[in-house]
């Protein structure tokens, strides 16, 4: 049977956050190279806070008044990010301080409390490819930034029992819990005293392009490691652009180059980059030392590449901002419609496409062990019949084709949107 789918400043020189929603956002728009008051509106400076070129333009906001924490919650304020045509770095246009993100991590920051079945498949793949690395060196103590509830450190523990493993975690609901093995504490890297004898082996895993300032916290990750400590980075890849630009606690999105420059001048020395992980898609590597000649200037040049970056990522959040009404109309005169899932699409639904949701009846799942909780009645298959029904595919772009021929065998009527937003 054929599946018939329906299409249905450099970093001293930080600016409060101020940005209206009244300023300009359709489309890639310069920024003033000063400090500049429009109204009730502070416009940020023009320089990149990543490689210092005065060279950024403005990105469109998915939505005018709202965007999205990684935990799932809507903040009230734009998303309010630029891209850098010099070293095709994302940064948010209006330069955040420590104060401004320590405050995305309080007491109702819950990303990883409760682990659901991708989660743990995703912690176990992340901690296996930490091992692979550790296993190469001479290593006593590990340290991890950014730990969450300690899933990765506590398979190193069991791997590694003669290993003394500490974790960091900024936000508290996660830190209260540490694995067997494993200590973890309530901090900011940056907040920690540098060692004299450090650890051997320190990682991050998706945390770099949470700090306020990345060079700060390079500086500080060397400050935790000994003379000759090697450092684990992973975190997003720039392209193709995908949902992780969506995120207002994501500050900054890297480009190889630009992450390995800040690197360097933070006095690493770079040992490999891996600007593709084959096993995590849509993710890359850095593999550090602080064996180096002491760090140097930061110092990048994509040029056509930068500004072709930048241009991408300013073609995917346009198509973030059209999305509410492409499904809107795609639901046509359809009151109440179902949605498959409760995950991180259905979270990215809720806050840019809001018409779309309010016209969301219930959420559907295979299980509701790991669903988020978004406000909306949950039902699994096996509450729900064949029915003809309208159900929007809110799961990641690249699974939503298979999905949809999964539930046009149920009899249902699947809209997805995987040809709009790509990644």
């Amino acid at each position: 049977m054929t599946c018939s789918v329906r299409h249905r400043v450099s970093l001293r020189d930080r600016v409060d956050q101020g940005m209206g929603t009244g300023a300009i956002r359709d489309g890639l728009h310069r920024l003033p190279n000063k400090r500049m008051q429009r109204g009730d509106i502070l416009m940020p400076m023009r320089a990149c806070p990543i490689c210092g070129q005065d060279d950024r333009v403005r990105l469109p906001d998915p939505h005018v008044a709202r965007s999205m924490l990684s935990d799932g919650r809507i903040w009230n304020g734009p998303l309010d990010k630029a891209a850098c045509n010099s070293c095709g770095a994302v940064t948010h246009a209006t330069i955040l301080s420590a104060g401004d993100v320590q405050r995305f991590y309080d007491s109702d920051y819950d990303l990883g409390v409760d682990a659901g079945v991708s989660d743990v498949s995703r912690n176990l793949g992340y901690a296996a490819f930490v091992h692979e690395i550790v296993s190469q060196y001479d290593v006593r103590r590990i340290l991890e930034i950014g730990c969450g509830s300690g899933h990765v450190l506590g398979y190193l523990a069991r791997h590694l029992p003669q290993v003394h493993m500490d974790g960091i975690e900024a936000a508290e609901q996660l830190a209260a819990n540490s694995p067997p093995g494993v200590q973890i504490r309530k901090a900011f890297l940056e907040e920690l005293e540098f060692l004299d004898q450090g650890y051997d082996f320190a990682f991050c895993i998706n945390v770099i392009e949470h700090a306020a300032d990345p060079s700060e916290f390079l500086r500080a990750l060397r400050g935790q490691l000994s003379a000759s400590g090697t450092a684990l980075i992973v975190c997003p890849a720039p392209s193709p652009p995908n949902l992780e630009l969506l995120f207002r606690d994501h500050v900054s999105s890297f480009t190889p180059a630009s992450l390995r420059a800040l690197a360097i001048a933070a006095g690493f020395r770079v040992v490999a980059v891996l600007p593709a992980l084959e096993r995590f898609p849509g993710f890359q590597a850095f593999i550090l030392t602080a064996a180096s000649n002491g760090g140097g200037q930061a110092v990048v040049a994509e040029n056509q590449a930068g500004a072709a970056r930048a241009a991408e990522a300013a073609a995917y959040l346009s198509a973030w901002a059209s999305l509410d009404r492409a499904l809107c109309a795609r639901m046509g005169d359809s009151v109440g419609v179902d949605l498959f899932g409760a995950g991180e699409m259905a979270a990215l639904l809720r806050c840019y496409a809001p018409e779309c949701w309010r016209r969301v009846d219930r959420l559907v799942v295979d299980s509701l062990a790991g669903a988020r909780s978004l406000d909306k009645p949950m039902a699994t298959f096996d509450d729900i019949g064949p029915s003809r029904k309208p159900i929007i595919v809110a799961t990641h772009p690249q699974s939503q084709g298979a999905v949809a021929q999964r539930l046009f065998s149920l009899d249902l009527s699947p809209i997805v949107f995987n040809d709009m937003i790509k990644a």
